[in-house]
C-alpha cells in the first residue's frame, strides 16, 4: 500500500531513494518507478548519483542516461523555468584541455525565455572532467549563472561561449576575472 502510493508522488527523493534500495536487494523494478525515475530528466541526476554513491551504476543505467541528458538534468531540475515559458535546446558539447592539462567536456544549452513581448535567449554551462570510459564524474568541474547568461543583449552566443571556455580554461589561476556580463 505504501509502495503504490510512493509511486504516485513527484518526490524525486524517496523515488530515487526507493529505487536504489529496489536495485541493492535485487529486486524488480517496475516501469512506473522507471518511468518517474531513471526516464525522467528531472530525477535522473538525483538517481544517478544515488546509484554510484552506492556502487551500483551500471552500464544500463549510464546507456541511458549519458552525460549530456545527465548534465541537462543537473541544470534544469531545481530551477523554476516552466516548461510553457520557455524552452531549452542543446546547443553545442566542445572538448578541450585546461592550463593544467585536465581534459573537460563542456555542455551548452540554450533557454528562451518566451514571458516577454520579445523572446529573451539565456545560455547554459555545465562542464564535466572528461574520463575516458563510460563512466563519468558526477561532481561539475564548472556551473555556469544559475538563470544563464543573457545572449540577447551586447553579446553574442560566440562572445559567450568565448568567455565560459576561457574562464574555464584558467579556473584555478588567481587572477583571471572574465566578465560575464
Amino acid at each position: 500500500m505504501f509502495y503504490t502510493r510512493l509511486l504516485e508522488s513527484e518526490d524525486f527523493e524517496a523515488l530515487t531513494t526507493y529505487y536504489v534500495l529496489l536495485k541493492h536487494k535485487n529486486e524488480p523494478i517496475s516501469e512506473q518507478l522507471k518511468a518517474k525515475t531513471l526516464l525522467n530528466e528531472d530525477a535522473q541526476y538525483k538517481l544517478i548519483a544515488k546509484l554510484k554513491k552506492h556502487k551500483l551504476l551500471n552500464e544500463k543505467e549510464t546507456a541511458i542516461v549519458d552525460l549530456k541528458t545527465y548534465a541537462k538534468s543537473k541544470l534544469f531540475a531545481n530551477s523554476y523555468f516552466k516548461d510553457a515559458d520557455n524552452t531549452i535546446e542543446f546547443v553545442e558539447e566542445q572538448t578541450f584541455k585546461t592550463d593544467n592539462n585536465t581534459s573537460i567536456r563542456l555542455f551548452l544549452f540554450k533557454r528562451t525565455d518566451k514571458r516577454q513581448p520579445e523572446e529573451n535567449q539565456f545560455l547554459h554551462a555545465i562542464a564535466f572532467e572528461d574520463t575516458k570510459g563510460k563512466t563519468y564524474k558526477l561532481t561539475p568541474y564548472f556551473i555556469g549563472l544559475k538563470n544563464g547568461i543573457s545572449i540577447s543583449g551586447y553579446k553574442t552566443e560566440k562572445d559567450v561561449t568565448e568567455d565560459i571556455v576561457l574562464q574555464i580554461k584558467h579556473k584555478t589561476r588567481k587572477r583571471i576575472k572574465v566578465n560575464m556580463y
